[in-house]
This record gives structure tokens, C-alpha cells and sequence, in this order.
């Protein structure tokens, strides 16, 4: 993001600040305490990529220090001081025959500039006794003033309003400066409260008051002492010339100085200089329980990727948002950052006890709208949102906003999320029965509620999203649109170089498996498979994804096979060749029907034999018997046994051997490229009309 820094007042140069006769009339305490700060507004200047500076003598400063780039916005005429006027004039104050010369001092840092007009003052003081010099707020008053003591009259600092009323009780505004660059960078705001309360001003001829008021027709200049005198007298002297000039004052700031004025002609052209060069790229904002730095699970890594190539790609702009634990943010509140993959949007999750808070969260949907009014994505591509809830989706069609979903797993259609009943054991239900799921779900009476729900959302999808034709499938068995319903593809990281390895027929066999204890990824069969069988000759790499944590959660104890066995660290995107380089055969006997196996690919790809279970998306770039083996999903052990064996008895087999259908395996470019024609399309057919903020109810 660009950064500017604004101010008016010329408080980061510290000689201009010196030379300022006001800062002598500080105690010392105060004028050290000032002084310090000088540096450390300079620097703050300095470290910004440009400044706003509210006059042009401020301007000049700036620019004389070092800024890059400066922009002229003048100050306004604010809303509550627009209001008292108006209030102020429905109900002018009765006349007490005195004419009143008023001077507001808002801080205690004005006696110098007084001092300009007090010779004049006094002398017209003794003249006049008809003549009050009103001060409201703080002023030190030179000694001979005590010979007019009675014809002073001080108020003390009050509230905006109270302010404005005591200024409209005063006929004659001055605004007295010492000659100082400090005083040339100031505002004109004295001449503005004045002016829109139709009275008219005394100005010292500072840099500011004479671009802003010209002399004798909106408001009267004074550079001497003569000056100050004579213009006051003149004032004094003719009603009609206080009327005239007061009244023309208030039709120039009411012109030139309202927030709409300003804003118009000072602001926007600032504004449209910030607009970028090149037409604004279709923004997608993708949503997901995890993303970088916690990059947890295979969606996870999909996302991560989809959000940086795409990135990169330039034909569209991917940012994120994610959860963070609530130890991190605060619940259900947003941070944002930026990661290698893009920009992130991540909102604090609490654990909730309610299971309907899992799918069916409202509480996420005021940070969600918040970011999606600010950002203002042109679809919204959701992917793994268990914890986060189904109400996002719903906020994206109140803002108008398309949003597709990709089913990573079978969660928009499973309590369980992957059709594996309580005992650890794929259902084999391809059209989902509520009657066979209520013997499973944790909650049985509320998975109608949650089943009704998800496809009630669903269904609103511009598009639904699958990684393989299997898991297509089971949605549109499902009651989903098959005309919504698109595959794409995972892809893979591509092999950072050839992987090497020496023929298996020189050296023990080597095995690699990631599925971790739980049985759901097929652990139990492997142990089983390799026990029955009398070979040493190989070594069995399985993955811990705790040994990344300083800790360990898979034991050699627990497996208690012939061969070697080796528990080894979790692979990353940086480490994947790595792994794979290190073993022969990947062993994938998973026990449900997956979406993609995204371990699969990322084996098929580096030359690595698998051998998996016949489990939906898995198995759909394995060719059986030329790059792995396909066994039954309700296999008993004895299959997988099987073609471990054929290996073992044969493993020379493997010498040198590639996979003859690597090019079947998808990168992430490809995927990315279809995925970015996907949202394309849907921003195409379903423009977004972003409201301005006020229009929305």
C-alpha cells in the first residue's frame, strides 16, 4: 500500500521551529517536550511515500525536506461547524450596543502573534469605549492593556458549539501572525469560522491569507501597524462595510471551503492520480479454514497454490480468506497480511461446542461482509470452510456477489465429511440415505436440518467445482445440476529436477507411506500384509507428521514388520523430491473413496509405483499393471499382500524405471489456467454492481 502523511503545521523542521517567537513563550518543559517530537515527524515524512500538505506554503516545506511527492488539500469547513452556523443564523444574538473585536486562541502558544495587532488594539481601545476585545481562550496580554481592563472580556476553552456561539456575538474577527515561514505554512481556519458566520476578518498578510481573501471585498489584509489600525477603524466606522465584507465571505467559504467543495476540487484530483495505470484486474476471493502460515491438509495446499499462480498469472487477482486461532485474533474479528501466496484476510475461530456452529456459523458473516465490502471481490471461490459455515455463501448472494464452491471431499453431503462411518469404514453410499446416516452421525436428529441446509446453499453455487471425475459424479447422484458441475483437475507441483535412483535390484526394496496410524488411510492393512510375509529386503519410509513438531507420534513398536522401518519427518513443497527420490513404491490403501489423493500424483509424477485401493479420484492416472497396482477398496489385507510380494520376489523390475503415463498427472499451471477461465466465466454471466455504502440497507 502507499502511505501519506498529513498535517498543517510545519512541525518537522526543527529551525523553522525554533525561529518561531510563539515556542519562546512556552515554559521550558513544554518547548523541550515540542522540539523533541520535530524529528520523529520528519522522519515519519520521510518515510512515507507522499504527503498532503493543507497549504501551499506547507507544500513548499515538504518538498524542501525531501518528499517525493506532495498534494495541496486544503482544509474544510467541517460538518458540525456547517450545523452550528446554520443553527446560530436561525437565531442571530441581540445587540448590546458594543462592538466586540475577537480573538480565538485555541492553544497557549499565541502571544507572539498578538502582538502584532496590540499596538493597534490598544490604541483603538482608548478611542473607542463603545469597543470590547473579546478573547476567547488562553492569551497573555502585554501590561499596558491594564489601562483597558474593563473593556476586555475573556472566556475560557469550551466545547465546538459553545465556541461558535461566543464568535457570533463579536462583529470583527482578527487573525494576527508573526512573519515566520512556521506562520506562512498556516491555515486560514480563523478567516473560515468567521466567514461562515458572516463576519468579517482582520488577517495578517501571512502566505495563506493573501491566496485566500481578497483585500477589501471577502476580508481586509494587514502587514504593519498602520495597516492593522486602519483597517480595524474602517470597520468600526461603517455597518455597511462589516455587512458587505461579511457577507461576502460567507458566500466564498460556503463556495469554495464546504467538505463537497474541497473534496471535489482538492481531493479527487489527488484520488484519481492514485488510481493504477492499468485496468483493474477481475478480483477473486477464495475461502478456506487454512492458509499460510498454517498450511494444513491437501486443500490447503491447492488453495495456497491456485491463490500464487494465479497471482502471477496477472489475468486475475486471488486474495484469501482463512482462520487463525482465536488465541491469535480475537474471536470472530479480522487481521490481514500478506503471504507468498497473496494477500490474506484471516479471522479469529474459537472451538464452538454447538456442532450446528460447525456448519451453520452466523458469527463470521459481519467480518466476512466487511471484507468482501472493502475488497470487493468479483466472485467468491470457496473451498473448505468447516468451522466458518455455510452463512458466508449466504452473504455473498444479499451483496450480489457470484461465488463457486470446489468439493474437495464429501462435507456439503456427510456429517463426517468423508463418508466413513464410526467404525472407521467407508458407508458405500453413492446417493446419500438419511436413514443409513442416522445409524452413523454423531448427531443424528440434526443431520436432516444439516443435509437440507448445505444443499439449500449449494445449490446457489454459480458453479461447483470437483478434482476428478469420480467425485463428480457422486454430487450429481446427488441431486446437484450436472450443467453446474465442472472438473478441475488438481494439479501438482512439478519435479524441481530428474530424480535418480539406484536399481532396487542392488538394495532393499523401499516403501513409502503417508497416511499416518489412522486406519482410515489404509495403516492396519499394511502392517497386516507385510507380516505375513517372509521377505527382509526392504525398508517401509512412513511419514510423521508430529517429527516436524519435536515430537513423535508413530512408533516402530506398533508395527513390527520383518523388514528395516523407518518413521520420517513430513514432506513440504520444498521437500517433496526429496522424499520421493528416497523411495520406490508409494502404498495408498485407503479405505473411502477419495476426491483426488493428491500424494498419489505427487508419486505418478517422480517416477514412484503406487499401489492403491480402487478409491474413486484417487486411481483415475494409475494404469493397472504400467504404473501401480489397483486393488479391491474392501480389500482384507491379502491383495495388498499380493502386490507387495510380486515387487519383493522381483524387484529388478523397478531398475530404471519411469512412469509411461507421467503426462496423464496435472500440474498447477494447468489447473490454475482452467480454474482462472472458470472464474471468468461466472464474473462474465454474473457482473458484480458494487454499491456505494450508503445505498445499502
Amino acid at each position: 500500500m502507499r502511505t501519506f502523511w498529513e498535517v498543517d503545521d510545519l512541525i518537522f523542521d526543527i529551525e523553522h521551529y525554533r525561529n518561531n517567537s510563539n515556542v519562546n513563550d512556552l515554559s521550558p518543559a513544554v518547548r523541550r517536550s515540542i522540539l523533541e517530537g520535530v524529528p520523529l515527524f520528519r522522519e515519519a515524512l520521510l518515510a512515507c511515500d507522499a504527503c498532503i500538505a493543507s497549504t501551499t506554503a506547507m507544500a513548499d516545506a515538504m518538498r524542501a525536506t525531501g518528499a517525493p511527492e506532495v498534494w495541496v488539500v486544503e482544509n474544510a469547513l467541517d460538518v458540525e461547524t456547517l450545523r452550528a452556523a446554520e443553527e446560530i443564523a436561525a437565531a442571530p444574538p441581540r445587540g448590546d450596543g458594543l462592538l466586540r473585536i475577537v480573538y480565538g486562541s485555541g492553544s497557549k502558544a499565541h502571544d507572539s502573534d498578538f502582538r502584532i495587532a496590540a499596538p493597534a488594539l490598544l490604541r483603538i481601545l482608548k478611542k473607542r469605549y463603545d469597543v470590547r476585545l473579546t478573547i476567547i481562550g488562553h492569551l497573555n496580554l502585554p501590561e499596558a492593556f491594564n489601562e483597558v481592563d474593563a473593556q476586555v472580556e475573556r472566556l475560557p476553552p469550551s466545547d465546538y458549539p459553545t465556541y461558535m456561539r461566543r464568535l457570533a456575538r463579536c462583529q470583527i474577527n482578527i487573525a494576527p501572525l508573526e512573519r515566520t515561514v512556521f506562520n506562512d505554512a498556516k491555515s486560514n481556519i480563523k478567516y473560515l469560522e468567521a466567514a461562515i458566520l458572516g463576519i468579517p476578518s482582520v488577517c495578517s498578510s501571512s502566505t495563506e491569507y493573501q491566496q485566500t481573501i481578497q483585500h477589501g471585498t471577502t476580508g481586509l489584509l494587514a502587514s504593519t501597524e498602520q495597516d492593522w489600525e486602519e483597517q480595524l477603524l474602517a470597520l468600526i466606522e461603517s455597518p455597511g462595510l462589516r455587512r458587505q465584507i461579511g457577507e461576502n465571505s460567507r458566500c466564498h467559504v460556503e463556495d469554495d471551503y464546504t467538505p463537497e467543495a474541497v473534496a471535489k476540487h482538492r481531493l479527487l484530483p489527488w484520488l484519481k492520480s492514485l488510481e493504477p495505470s492499468v485496468e483493474r484486474r477481475p478480483r477473486i476471493l477464495g475461502v478456506n479454514i487454512f492458509f499460510e502460515p498454517r498450511s494444513f491438509g491437501g486443500a490447503t495446499i491447492v488453495a495456497e497454490q491456485m491463490a500464487r499462480i494465479i497471482n502471477a498469472g496477472g489475468r486475475a487477482e486471488y486474495a484469501m480468506f482463512t482462520t487463525l486461532p482465536a488465541t491469535d485474533v480475537h474471536a470472530y474479528k479480522v487481521t490481514r497480511y500478506e503471504s507468498s501466496a497473496g494477500e490474506v484476510f484471516a479471522m479469529g475461530l474459537p472451538h464452538e461446542h454447538d456442532q450446528a456452529l460447525h456448519f451453520d456459523n452466523p458469527y463470521p458473516t459481519h467480518g466476512f461482509r466487511e471484507i468482501l465490502r472493502a475488497w470487493r471481490p468479483d466472485v467468491v471461490h470457496i473451498h473448505s470452510i468447516q468451522g466458518i459455515g455455510i452463512q458466508i455463501a449466504e452473504v455473498c448472494q444479499a451483496e450480489g456477489v457470484p461465488f463457486v464452491v470446489t468439493l474437495h471431499d464429501a462435507w456439503w453431503i456427510c456429517a463426517r465429511q468423508f463418508m466413513v462411518n464410526d467404525k472407521g469404514r467407508y458407508c458405500y453410499q453413492r446417493k446419500i440415505d438419511l436413514d443409513v446416516c442416522s445409524r452413523c452421525v454423531p448427531q443424528p436428529a440434526m443431520n436432516p436440518y444439516r443435509q437440507y441446509r448445505l444443499h439449500e446453499v449449494l445449490t446457489g453455487a454459480a458453479l461447483m467445482l470437483s478434482p476428478s471425475k469420480f467425485f463428480a459424479g457422486v454430487y450429481a447422484d446427488n441431486g446437484f445440476d450436472p450443467e453446474r458441475l465442472r472438473v478441475n483437475k488438481n494439479g501438482i507441483v512439478e519435479p524441481a529436477s530428474a530424480i535418480h535412483r539406484e536399481p532396487p535390484s542392488t538394495r532393499p526394496l523401499r516403501f513409502g507411506f503417508v497416511g499416518g496410524e489412522g486406519p482410515i488411510k489404509g495403516s492396519a492393512l499394511i502392517k497386516k500384509a507385510f507380516a505375513g510375509l517372509p521377505h527382509t529386503n526392504y525398508e517401509l519410509h512412513v511419514v510423521d507428521n508430529e517429527l516436524n513438531l519435536g515430537r513423535r507420534s508413530i512408533f516402530e513398536s506398533n508395527w513390527k514388520i520383518p523388514g528395516t522401518f523407518k518413521a520420517v519427518p513430513a514432506y513440504s513443497q520444498e521437500t517433496i523430491d526429496s522424499f520421493f527420490g528416497s523411495i520406490d513404491v508409494l502404498l495408498f490403501p485407503t479405505q473411502w473413496k477419495e476426491s483426488f489423493g493428491l500424494s498419489v500424483r505427487e508419486a505418478l509424477i517422480r517416477d514412484v509405483w503406487v499401489i492403491a485401493t480402487d478409491a474413486g479420484g484417487v486411481i483415475e492416472d494409475i494404469v493397472d499393471g504400467e504404473n501401480g497396482d489397483i486393488i479391491p477398496l474392501d480389500d482384507d489385507g491379502s491383495a495388498l499382500q499380493a502386490a507387495i510380494k510380486r515387487l519383493l520376489d522381483a524387484p529388478g523390475k523397478l531398475d530404471g524405471y519411469r512412469n509411461p503415463h507421467a503426462a496423464m498427472v496435472r500440474l498447477f499451471d494447468e489447473q490454475a489456467t482452467e480454474l482462472t477461465d472458470y472464474m471468468l466465466e461466472v464474473i462474465e454471466r454474473q457482473p458484480v454492481n458494487w454499491r456505494d455504502p450508503d445505498d445499502r440497507n
